[in-house]
């Protein structure tokens, strides 16, 4: 990357199959997403972008995961130990979804384990982390009994949190899943002032003039049945660490897992949206590709030749937005009047957008290309030998070129930054 002296600067750094994204609006830090399915990838990732840095800020104002799998979270472990944050965003993922996410995972660490089975417990014992906020979807029976609100503007400010204890049996029910001690656990940070729920209605308003909203899609219930019945029918619903350690039981539950996707063709993980933008739109916005080759995209109209940024199979770049639309591993394919009805706004001003789930055609729907008329730069973070899964995918690449957008690969080589002026 060069040097860009400015106050608004954003990363995709180049990790591969995974992702990790950083912004720096004015002094606020902000992160979403810290993994691969390559450590080393990651691991170097962070150590370049803590080195911008640690000589000033040493601590990350928000950081947001969208989802629990390991090739999104798998450098947290690392990144927490050079940095800390002030506050973690994050979906409640119940204990069967986790479960389910455990079970796709192979050869994974101690800490990934312990961080599926309570998530909240492992962040806020790590002493790096100050508070969690943990979003739920629309849930207008949430914010009726009080439990959790919509976003406010100052959420991300370091006020003091109240949990009344008549909300506890508001709570409970939604966590019956959850083993005694995590409740107990959760119950604790929530009096604690270090827990909150949200839902995902409502903007934040960090640092003047910029906003940030949120969207979550959760797993389908009858998934998460099905799961269950088949998990009590095999071995009672034993306890997570215990299975993930066993391999007989582990075998034994991966069974009901293979059911499940049998049945459902594939699993659409819960997972967090960040829509983040100026209010202001009427800004510049300069893109530079990791190999140093610098293009300016607005508000001038002009045809880059691929040749110039090996990452970047397409460049017609007209009258743009000015936010960006990360969608972490969202399947636009399951309720999509859902999610465009929540971000119609947004997505009239949207400028990128990281395409869901690494660019698959599983999760795509070009319906979005219209909804988000000024977006003509669509981003898949993917790593290149990716033959499983075919990340991203040629039909996705297709139809963004089809429609005169560009399209960029960030990937185990090339990475993208965006400055915005």
């Amino acid at each position: 990357m060069s040097n860009f002296q400015a106050i608004y600067q954003f990363h995709f750094h180049n990790v591969g199959q995974g992702l990790f994204y950083t912004g720096q609006i004015e002094d606020f830090l902000f992160v979403y997403d810290c993994g691969s399915r390559s450590l080393t990838s990651v691991v170097r990732a962070i150590d370049r972008w803590f080195s911008m840095y640690s000589s000033s800020k040493s601590t990350i104002d928000v950081l947001v995961i969208s989802h629990l799998d390991n090739d999104h979270v798998s450098g947290l472990d690392y990144l927490l130990g050079r940095m800390s944050a002030k506050l973690v965003i994050m979906p409640y993922v119940s204990h069967f979804e986790r479960m389910l996410l455990a079970l796709r995972a192979t050869r994974v660490p101690d800490w990934y384990v312990s961080f599926i089975k309570d998530p909240v417990d492992y962040l806020l014992g790590t002493q790096k982390i100050a508070r969690i906020i943990l979003v739920l979807p629309a849930g207008e029976e949430y914010e009726r009994e009080g439990l959790a609100g919509p976003f406010r503007e100052n959420d991300f400010a370091n006020e003091h949190w109240e949990f009344r204890d008549e909300l506890w049996r508001v709570l409970e029910p939604m966590l019956e899943e959850e083993k005694e001690e995590t409740r107990q656990r959760w119950r604790t940070h929530l009096s604690g002032g270090k827990l909150r729920f949200r839902t995902h209605h409502g903007r934040v308003v960090p640092v003047a003039e910029w906003e940030f909203r949120f969207f979550v899609q959760k797993v389908e219930d009858s998934c998460l049945q099905k799961f269950r019945d088949c998990l009590h029918n095999l071995c009672n619903a034993s306890e997570l660490q215990e299975i993930l350690r066993c391999k007989s039981k582990r075998n034994r539950v991966r069974k009901c897992y293979k059911y499940i996707i049998g049945t459902n063709n594939r699993l659409n993980a819960t997972s967090l949206v960040l829509y983040h933008g100026p209010l202001n739109r009427a800004r510049s916005i300069t893109v530079e590709c990791s190999n140093n080759i610098v293009f300016s995209y607005y508000p001038l109209r002009y045809c880059n030749a691929p040749e110039h940024c090996p990452g970047c199979l397409a460049t017609l770049l007209s009258t743009l937005g000015a936010g960006q639309l990360l969608m972490g591993d969202l399947d636009l394919t399951k309720n999509y009047n859902d999610f465009s009805n929540h971000m119609r706004s947004e997505l009239q001003s949207t400028a990128l957008c990281l395409l869901p789930h690494h660019g698959s055609e599983n999760s795509w729907e070009p319906t979005l290309m219209n909804d988000a008329s000024k977006c003509h730069l669509w981003v898949a973070s993917a790593g290149i030998n990716n033959k499983r899964n075919r990340h991203p995918s040629p039909l996705v690449i297709h139809d963004i070129l089809k429609n005169g957008n560009a399209f960029f690969w960030v990937n185990e080589l090339t990475g993208l930054s965006l400055v915005y002026c």
